[in-house]
């Protein structure tokens, strides 16, 4: 008897940590993506054109920010590298980050002009079940941060 219910235990110890460990794990932004595309064309009732419009957008906006990760990665080390130092020299951070600005402003329109274009494609009923959806989801972010100002004993309406 005392033999089954350890193995039970172990067995169920197992399990809750691999879900703990599968449902704490970070997503990368490729997964993120891909459910973010998967929820879109569920929720918009999106046709096979449209899907493959949205991939080949997503797809070059992640092109991109491909191309970028490098920069990216050139004011981390810099950040670091001054953070060793007694003195940080906030010039050169500052210098380094408008270089990349430009770079970032390349990444922002084309953002902006997929988002259009796919915009162009959608039904009447599709826009407006996308509005719906982010307007809900703002109401519920403002409520959020809301909450987690009060907890920080914040004033919201001070922001």
């Amino acid at each position: 008897m005392l033999k089954k219910i350890s193995i039970f235990t172990i067995v169920g110890i197992l399990l809750i940590s691999l879900v703990a460990f599968v449902g704490c794990r970070q997503s990368s932004a490729l997964g993120r993506t891909a459910f973010m595309m998967d929820y879109l064309t569920e929720m918009l009732d999106l046709t096979p054109d449209q899907q493959a419009q949205l991939k080949q957008y997503v797809g070059e906006v992640f092109q991109k920010g491909k191309e970028l990760r490098p920069y990216k990665q050139e004011v981390r080390k810099a950040v670091v590298e001054q953070l060793k130092k007694d003195t940080m020299d906030q010039e050169a951070l500052v210098g380094l980050i408008l270089q990349n600005q430009a770079r970032s402003e390349e990444i922002i329109r084309l953002i902006i002009q997929r988002t259009a274009d796919f915009h162009k494609s959608l039904t009447p009923e599709q826009k407006a079940k996308l509005i719906k959806k982010i307007e809900a989801s703002q109401i519920a972010r403002k409520a959020f941060i809301e909450k987690r100002f009060k907890n920080l004993g914040i004033d919201p309406a001070d922001y």
